[in-house]
Parts: C-alpha cells; sequence; structure tokens
C-alpha cells in the first residue's frame, strides 16, 4: 500500500485542468481505479511514476470538490483505522461477546474487525512457545 499512496495520479478534466493527487485518493473513484489497472497491464515499461487520466464529463470546478471529498475520506479512513486498533484493545471474553453481537446484529465492518483480532489471537497463542498447541503442531510436522 506504501507504493500506492506514494505514486502520483493526475486528472485532467474536460477543460483541460489538471488535478495531481495520490494513487490512494484517486483511487476512491472505481472508474481511475480500472483505468489505472488498465493502462498497468497495458504499460510495457512496468511501473511509472504517475499517471495521466482525462475525466470527460466532469469541469474542474466539480473535480476540485471531488478531490476534497476523496481526500477526506482517505484521511478519515486512516483515523479510523487507528481508532479501530485502540477500540480492538478488549480482553478475550469481551472480543468473543463483540464477535457474537456482530454477527447476530449483521454488522459487517464490526464482524470484520473482531474476526481479525480473533486470528491475530489464535496465531499468538499457537506461535507462542508454553502454548501446548505450538508442541502439537511441531510434532505433526515432523
Amino acid at each position: 500500500m506504501a507504493s500506492s499512496s506514494s505514486r502520483k495520479i493526475v486528472l485532467k478534466t474536460c477543460d483541460q485542468v489538471e488535478f495531481a493527487t495520490s494513487e490512494e485518493v484517486a483511487t476512491q473513484s472505481e472508474l481511475v481505479k480500472r483505468l489505472i489497472l488498465r493502462s498497468k497491464s497495458s504499460d510495457d515499461e512496468g511501473e511509472s511514476s504517475s499517471h495521466v487520466i482525462v475525466i470527460p464529463f466532469v469541469k474542474s470546478d466539480t473535480m476540485e470538490l471531488v478531490m476534497k471529498y476523496c481526500q477526506k475520506h482517505v484521511d478519515m479512513e486512516r483515523e479510523l483505522k487507528k481508532w479501530e486498533e485502540e477500540f480492538m484493545k478488549v480482553d478475550e471474553v469481551t472480543l468473543g461477546l463483540l464477535m457474537v453481537a456482530a454477527d447476530h446484529m449483521e454488522i459487517k465492518n464490526l464482524s470484520k474487525l473482531t474476526d481479525e483480532a480473533f486470528y491475530r489471537l489464535v496465531r499468538k497463542v499457537m506461535m507462542s512457545d508454553d502454548s501446548p498447541v505450538q508442541g502439537e503442531v511441531g510434532r505433526s510436522i515432523k
């Protein structure tokens, strides 16, 4: 992901104004994402440092607003990710209760978050030296 956020994309409006932004911001648009993928597959030289993508039917004043929205959305996703990391610092019992509640209430984002936290917890336990499971895994591998 680090490479996509550092890669620059230039969006060119129908009135010929160019907006330079990160790939992370530009790909908030599914259209731009598809065009980047298409250009990557047809690019013989590999990845270039920037792409110019023409966006027909969008004028510069509107594009300025769109870019502002996309940048804010990316910034908020980063903030949310940090908040979620802190939110998920719960004990095992609370994690289990959150998993059940998220599943029962069909809250997809919370289900995904709790599933990932549970996976990390299980992995941590399995990889610890004093885990009885670690010994079983080791014997079954031999």
